[in-house]
């Protein structure tokens, strides 16, 4: 599930994402482009939420994709965002090994009064989505995986620390880039443009 909002410039990346990674067919993968607007599934890919997209809001755009997904034939959800470009295939080796039950698993973040997982990346089990569905109400105005991690923090889901992701440099020139890992961060500035570009390189790189 990918954390998206269909305005410039993040409706480009959206697109590359589309373009690119999510453009190869994985067994078992199914991809969920999640934004506000209202207006239910615009095609198989994408959900419009009946909610809108202010930043400290983001929480029920999510919510409400996931009560979407619900009924669908699912054991974890990697929720990603714009930002990030994704290997299907090892997603789903990494899968493999995960538990399928008190999940919650990403780049650990300790705060001053609890932990939680990058918003560039987490796994969900079905037991601790269902409590974040459960658990969302209007009084919650924070960041959205600084929710997801109070949430699981406060229902006692522990954290397994997933340190794997590679971030990628605005200029990949004269960079040694893994090639091996299933997640890649785009935002190591604010220059979308140049994310998108990268993000196009990478793809290459990966499927050359």
């Amino acid at each position: 599930m990918v954390l998206s909002y269909n305005e410039p410039p993040y409706d480009s990346l959206m697109r590359m994402q589309q373009a690119t990674f999510d453009s190869i067919e994985v067994e078992g993968v199914r991809t969920v482009y999640y934004y506000g607007g209202g207006k239910g599934w615009v095609n198989e890919k994408e959900f419009s939420a009946d909610a809108d997209d202010l930043y400290f809001r983001m929480h029920w755009k999510f919510a409400l994709a996931l009560k979407e997904v619900w009924d669908w034939d699912w054991q974890f959800i990697f929720r990603t965002n714009s930002s990030s470009f994704i290997c299907k295939d090892r997603l789903v080796e990494v899968a493999k090994n995960l538990p399928t039950e008190n999940l919650y698993s990403g780049w650990r973040i300790d705060g001053p009064e609890y932990s939680i997982c990058s918003g560039a990346g987490f796994w969900l089990s079905r037991d601790t989505a269902k409590l974040i569905i459960d658990n969302f109400d209007g009084e919650m105005n924070c960041e959205e995986d600084c929710l997801v991690g109070k949430l699981l923090w406060d229902n006692n889901v522990p954290i397994i620390d997933d340190k794997s992701r590679f971030d990628v440099p605005m200029s990949m020139s004269g960079i040694e880039i893994s090639l091996d890992r299933y997640h890649y961060r785009f935002k190591s500035t604010q220059n979308r443009l140049a994310d998108i570009g990268n993000m196009k390189m990478l793809h290459k790189l990966i499927t050359e």
